[in-house]
Order: structure tokens, then C-alpha cells, then sequence
């Protein structure tokens, strides 16, 4: 079985510079006779996927799917559409909507997998208790920290889309480390930097990191109107 959730721009030395390079890259992972379990969309990446010769190929949209996804307290109500069966008023204590579409993918691949559908109580019980650390992970309130450990320009975009609906709109302080890799301009862009009051930027504990002096230059060439920091320090 292969599941595949969709494709962005990331690991570019890796994988490729483009989306569609990306795609026939990861499309390596479906064996001939497999299953298929696809999230991607888009009929340019599609192909590369279905081409692969899978026995079965399940797509979002069509054979399964988020039918409603609410806000809720600590996360989402979601109900959720496989090729089994209907799953209404899913408790999912995560935040963002994108994990609405998360969880109808992970129940499609899990009945996949069994040849079944799942009885609804085994579903509940199974979202109720699912953690996502270091995603959209609440760990103060007195202030409000939010951490999330978005590393490339799709996933700053699922993020602040979710801070900006799930959040109470305030002043907010951003403390943003990257690798080397990553475009500053473009991730400070997708983090909703120039709506930020504050920037500091930090080097994350890796050999790959960015200098945080670099970022803070990027910072400082997409708004002139904000203080930036630098380690800490006001630059």
C-alpha cells in the first residue's frame, strides 16, 4: 500500500526544483499491484502517481473526503466520507482545517487496509486520542505560544491560515529559524511576517541552519516598519 498526502515544493536538492519533479519522485513509492491511497489533486501531478500500475487507486474527492469540518473547542468537529462508509461528528483535538482533510485520508488508508470499514466508536476513541506535537501545538496561554514546526512554504500557509481562524486576533511576536535551503523571503511571506508587531530569528539546532543575521535582512527587506531581532538582540 502507498499513501500520499500531496505534493509541495521542499527538499529541492533532493527531489526536484518543480512540483512536477517532485511528484514522479515520490511517486516511487507504489509498487505494481499495490493500493493506492492519493490526497494530491491536481491533475498535472496526478498522473504521475496512477501511472505506476496500483491495482486499486483511492482519490480524494471522489472516493473519499471531509463533508463537513467545523471549528471547535481544542480543534475540529469533523465527518468524514470513505469508500465503507459515513463518519459524522468526528472530535478532533487538533487545530487547522487541514487536519480534517489529514483524517479523512488516514481512515481511508486504515480501511484500505483492512478490507473494512471501521466501527464507529474504534474511530472516535482513535481521534479523540491523536496528538500532533510541535504542530499548531498550544504549550502556554498567559501568553498565548503557539509552536509548529512548518517547514516549507505550504505548510506556513496551513499554518497561519489556522492562527488566523481558530485564534483570537492580537499583536503577534514571530520566532522563526530556517536551514540554508529554505527562501527567507518566501517563508516570512507564507508565515504572515509583515503582519507581525515583532520578528525574532533564531538558529535552530541543526549544521544546516541559516544564519540568523541572514533572515533578519530578509525580515527587514519586506518591511521597514517592524523591529526585527537577531539572536535576541535589535538590529
Amino acid at each position: 500500500m502507498a499513501v500520499v498526502t500531496n505534493v509541495s515544493i521542499d527538499h529541492v536538492e533532493y527531489l526536484g526544483s518543480s512540483r512536477e519533479e517532485i511528484a514522479a519522485d515520490k511517486a516511487g513509492i507504489v509498487a505494481e499491484g499495490s493500493t493506492l491511497v492519493l490526497g494530491e489533486t491536481d491533475p498535472d501531478l496526478t498522473g504521475h502517481f496512477v501511472d505506476r500500475g496500483a491495482s486499486r487507486v483511492l482519490r480524494r474527492g471522489v472516493d473519499f473526503s471531509v463533508t463537513e469540518n467545523l471549528l471547535a473547542h481544542g480543534g475540529r468537529l469533523v465527518s468524514l466520507q470513505t469508500p465503507e462508509r459515513s463518519y459524522s461528528d468526528i472530535a478532533l483535538p487538533l487545530h487547522g482545517a487541514h487536519q480534517g482533510e489529514n483524517a479523512a485520508l488516514a481512515l481511508a488508508a486504515v480501511e484500505a487496509f483492512v478490507g473494512a470499514a471501521l466501527p464507529g466508536e474504534v474511530v472516535e476513541t482513535a481521534f479523540a486520542s491523536i496528538t500532533s506535537p510541535g504542530r499548531l501545538e498550544v504549550v502556554g496561554h498567559r501568553p498565548l505560544v503557539i509552536l509548529d514546526g512548518a517547514h516549507n512554504v505550504a505548510g506556513a500557509h496551513a499554518m497561519l491560515a489556522a492562527i488566523e481562524e481558530e485564534f483570537a486576533s492580537s499583536p503577534r511576536t514571530l520566532l522563526v529559524g530556517l536551514l540554508r535551503e529554505k527562501d527567507p523571503r518566501e517563508m516570512l511571506d507564507a508565515l504572515g511576517a509583515r503582519s507581525a508587531a515583532h520578528i525574532v530569528c533564531a538558529r535552530p539546532p541543526s549544521p544546516r541552519a541559516m544564519d540568523p543575521a541572514e533572515l533578519a535582512r530578509a525580515a527587514r527587506s519586506r518591511d521597514q516598519r517592524r523591529s526585527y531581532h537577531d539572536r535576541g538582540q535589535r538590529v
